[in-house]
């Protein structure tokens, strides 16, 4: 199980708990698409696995980001 913490310039930090070390995964399943939206994977020890973004450009679209 792993925990993924999404946050937004327009909106609360909300967090879920998923079994996907992805973030794209989680971002799909629980993001908002909203304006600077940031979705990371933390593991139960809490380190960052990974990290996807929101994008508005070309009707919205959320990107791999390097951790």
């Amino acid at each position: 199980m792993y925990l993924a913490i999404i946050s937004s310039n327009s909106s609360h930090q909300h967090t879920h708990k998923t079994i996907s070390k992805g973030a794209l995964k989680a971002a799909l399943d629980f993001g908002r698409c909203e304006g600077g939206e940031v979705v990371r994977v933390y593991s139960r020890a809490g380190r960052l696995l990974s990290e996807a973004r929101w994008t508005p450009e070309d009707g919205g679209k959320y990107y791999r980001c390097a951790v």
